[in-house]
This record gives C-alpha cells, structure tokens and sequence, in this order.
C-alpha cells in the first residue's frame, strides 16, 4: 500500500504544477461533467428527503444527504464518494447517480464532496474520506442511520483505502 500511496502522491505532485493553460482545461471538464449528468439522467429519482449539509467543523467539504421513500430510521446507510480519479466530480456532477442508489437500495446514502487535486494534493482526498467516515460514525443518530452495523464505503479503491488505513471503530 505504501509504495501505491507514494506513486499516487507523485502523480498528484506533478499536477500541481500543471500551466495555467490545463488548469483552465481542467476547469472546462469539471464544468462539462455537471452539465453532462444532467443530459444523462434527467429525470432521477424523488426523494422523501434530501439535505445539503454544510461542511462539518472538522472537515473541508459539503455533504449531501438522500432519503428514499420507506428509508427507516437507524436503518444501514452507504457512504458514496463520486468517482473522477481525485480531479473531477462531486455532489451536482452524482446526483443523479446517489439518487438512483437510494431508490434501488431504499437506504440512506451519504455524498461526500471531497478536496479535489490539484488544488489539493494527495493524500487530501484519503483524508477527507477518513474524516467523512469518523463524521458519519459520529453523526449516525442526526443522520438516521445505523453507522456501527450497517454503513459502507462506496467507490470501491478509495473505500478500501479508507478502511483499511482508519483507526475508526
């Protein structure tokens, strides 16, 4: 894992001396994303309720909240972080996406918009997954869901990432 971790944090190194030029670039595809998901899947599902939740005290990004028709309460829960290799992606770009999962899961599922690169260099995004997973542990009653039991991780590399570096019980 240490030599995985230390030739992503290369590769993040080196985009954060990207020109002025690619940063524009970069920005123009994070911007084409969100206007794509919503060509992609206009019409998601309704939810019973969704809150868009400032960011936590500890942490640096905004978090959003679906609750699916039927979702009881301290029911299991999905912890989602989108998907666009730490450069693009976040709450509007997944929407549709985490709309989707709660409807077909009818569980509660947590979007986290996390630090992206290069403004923020790795490990950031691993730390803000971290934190997103101590948050939910911490907030699981608010959140109405059972954290201990229940909860997973999902985007499947950075998931696995996060557990197995966290020391949250």
């Amino acid at each position: 894992m240490a030599d995985v971790a230390a030739r992503i944090a290369g590769l993040w190194g080196r985009l954060a001396t990207l020109p002025p030029t690619a940063r524009r670039q970069l920005a123009e595809v994070r911007d084409r994303l969100r206007a794509a998901a919503l060509h992609m899947d206009p019409n998601p599902p309704e939810m019973a309720e969704t809150r868009l939740l400032a960011a936590p005290a500890a942490a640096p990004f905004p978090t959003r909240v679906y609750a699916p028709d039927g979702a009881g309460r301290n029911g299991p829960g999905l912890l989602f972080f989108h998907g666009g290799g730490f450069l693009v992606g976040g709450l509007e770009s997944h929407d549709g996406l985490c709309r989707r999962l709660a409807a077909a899961s009818g569980v509660r599922v947590v979007s986290v918009a996390y630090r992206l690169a290069p403004e923020h260099r790795y490990p950031a995004q691993r730390e803000d997954a971290r934190t997103a997973l101590a948050w939910l542990v911490d907030n699981a009653g608010r959140l109405e869901i059972d954290a201990f039991n229940r909860t997973c991780p999902f985007n499947a590399w950075l998931g696995i990432r996060v557990v197995a570096a966290s020391d949250v019980g």
